[in-house]
């Protein structure tokens, strides 16, 4: 059975899970909306009590949320870590061109598709910088794939499921490249052990050292990729 999703108000929305074993509540950091996840047998109305003693905590969540960041001419939109400022140009071509000095990502076409636009050259490359890293850490551990998958997952940048198939959130390309090459190490290293155990975090120090900087990045700039677009 699947999971299932009401939306109660802007605000909140109820997923009731047969999986879940306990009400849980987070706040979706691209939306602002807040996530209560709710096991069988409880109530709607039970639910949203919980929600209701937890709206002094969702209030501060909220308030810590980094600025959205839409991807519309004149916004910033980071590449690899480095911000660039989106520039429409109607005479530009079809493809989005990265310009160094200053950065800028340059938008050619009508400007009502300016933001699909730049969402579709996110992902490609997304797609070129995380292939070569896959085969060259796979190669390392001497591990083989099933697929590459490229998503847009809430609260979660990559994961490698029981058939070998590793997915990996788009976003990932606005981080800097070592956060890249950690979050593929960590999903490669998955490929070996289907856990975090020991041997599994040995496998992650092998490709790329301490893991401990990357995961604190993530846990501090993390909402800031999720607010964009």
């Amino acid at each position: 059975m699947s999971s299932r999703f009401l939306q109660i108000d802007d605000n909140l929305i109820v997923r009731r899970s047969p999986r879940a074993r306990q009400l849980s509540l987070r706040l979706d950091n691209r939306t602002g909306a807040a996530i209560l996840t709710v096991p069988q047998g409880v109530s709607v109305r039970e639910a949203a009590l919980f929600a209701t003693e937890h709206k002094g905590w969702l209030a501060r969540q909220r308030a810590a949320l980094p600025p959205a960041i839409r991807l519309a001419p004149g916004e910033e939109v980071p590449i690899l870590g480095r911000p660039h400022v989106i520039i429409h140009d109607a005479m530009a071509g079809r493809q989005p061109a990265v310009e160094a000095e200053p950065a800028a990502l340059r938008v050619g076409g009508e400007i009502s598709e300016v933001a699909n636009r730049v969402r579709r050259y996110l992902k490609s490359r997304a797609g070129e910088e995380l292939t070569p890293r896959v085969a060259h850490y796979t190669a390392a551990l001497d591990v083989s794939y099933s697929r590459l998958r490229l998503n847009d997952p809430m609260g979660r940048w990559g994961s490698c499921s029981a058939t070998g198939t590793l997915s990996f959130s788009w976003r990932l390309v606005m981080a800097p490249g070592w956060i890249i090459d950690y979050v593929v190490a960590h999903e490669v290293a998955h490929l070996k052990e289907m856990n975090h155990s020991r041997r599994f975090w040995a496998h992650v120090r092998r490709l790329v050292g301490d893991p401990a900087p990357a995961r604190a990045w993530l846990g501090r700039e993390g909402a800031a990729l999720q607010r964009v677009g």
